[in-house]
């Protein structure tokens, strides 16, 4: 008895097996010399401009730290961005706005996208107020104008939007939206992420007590809101104050980090905390395993010399394992100038 034929191949099917081939062989992709060899494999399986395979291999070069390399693929000559979709261009935009120093390329994508006629959704815009806002100035203005084209803002837009404010030292125009969204959004859930820009707008502003009642209000902390309030006390002299919320922030187990050192010697600075300020800065590489920066040691510096110790600082300065910013030089020959210390003093560098 003759065997049934087998069911004709069609292109549709090619072209699925295809796509989950290369799906499978970026999901399991780990290293960049992989994924170039993934990019030839899309190539000559004729998926070069696949939005769902594109997509795939834009978040996997994300993840590898490659986005560059992806889009050196994705807007090739050769390739159709007509077939694009506002999937892939969001994927692409969350990548630069993930990046340290590409954030700006996030706005470019965006405008490239627009001018392609696809419209961006309610995931777009988070991404690119995200990139705009930390892109100084003139980020932030192009961030106002992306915010204000939204229908409707979510709590990430508004922090994004406020953060960038903050950022740039705008604090009338943070406060002023701040006030917009009270009045407009009493649905609008404060995340972590509003929540530490609010925290850093009223602190920055010089409501330290609102900025710590908002601390205290908010359940959900990381690393930020601790260093945001830490910060906010020691800026306006409330030294005490940062230790015992530094203390605290130890007690409910938050590793800390770098920066939320330089608000605590900062503090111990400000309120002539000399002792407790020596702890904390040997306790960095002791107990916590952080090797100071140069801002560190100018704090200690600084910390010294408001002390009246002005010998210990230059003994300091001296035993430093890298070398003296001209900040640092300068806190020590003004110092010298406050407390008699004119011999001392000419000993310095001009500086």
């Amino acid at each position: 008895m003759r065997q049934p034929a087998p069911p004709p191949t069609t292109a549709a099917g090619n072209t699925r097996a295809a796509e989950q081939s290369c799906l499978a062989l970026l999901q399991a992709c780990n290293t960049l010399s992989k994924l170039t060899q993934i990019h030839t494999h899309i190539i000559k399986s004729g998926l070069q401009n696949n939005p769902l395979v594109l997509t795939k291999f834009t978040a996997t070069s994300s993840d590898l730290q490659a986005i560059d390399y992806a889009t050196s693929f994705l807007f090739s000559p050769e390739s159709d961005t007509r077939l694009y979709d506002t999937f892939l261009y969001n994927t692409i935009t969350r990548a630069y706005a993930q990046t340290n120093n590409l954030k700006a390329k996030a706005i470019d994508v965006y405008k490239f996208m627009l001018e392609r006629n696809d419209l961006p959704n309610k995931f777009t815009y988070p991404f690119v107020l995200k990139a705009c806002a930390e892109d100084g100035e003139g980020g932030v203005e192009f961030a106002r104008k992306v915010f204000d084209e939204m229908s409707r803002s979510d709590s990430v837009s508004w922090s994004a939007m406020i953060g960038g404010y903050v950022r740039v030292g705008r604090s009338s125009d943070a406060i002023s939206l701040f006030r917009e969204m009270q009045i407009k959004g009493e649905s609008v859930q404060k995340n972590v992420e509003l929540s530490n820009a609010l925290i850093d707008m009223f602190a920055k502003c010089g409501d330290v007590d609102k900025a710590t009642n908002l601390f205290r209000s908010t359940r959900e902390r990381n690393i930020v809101s601790w260093t945001s309030v830490i910060g906010g006390l020691a800026m306006h002299g409330r030294g005490v104050e940062a230790v015992a919320v530094f203390e605290e922030m130890i007690r409910s187990g938050v590793t800390p980090d770098d920066v939320v050192f330089i608000g605590l010697l900062s503090a111990c600075s400000h309120s002539g905390l000399v002792d407790k300020g020596k702890k904390y800065f040997d306790s960095m590489r002791k107990e916590f395993g952080i090797v100071p920066k140069i801002e560190h040691y100018g704090c200690m510096v600084d910390m010294l010399c408001r002390a009246g110790l002005v010998k210990e600082a230059l003994k300091f300065v001296q035993e430093m394992p890298i070398d003296p910013n001209p900040v640092v030089w300068r806190t020590l020959i003004n110092a010298c100038r406050a407390h008699g210390e004119l011999k001392l003093g000419r000993k310095l560098p001009d500086s």
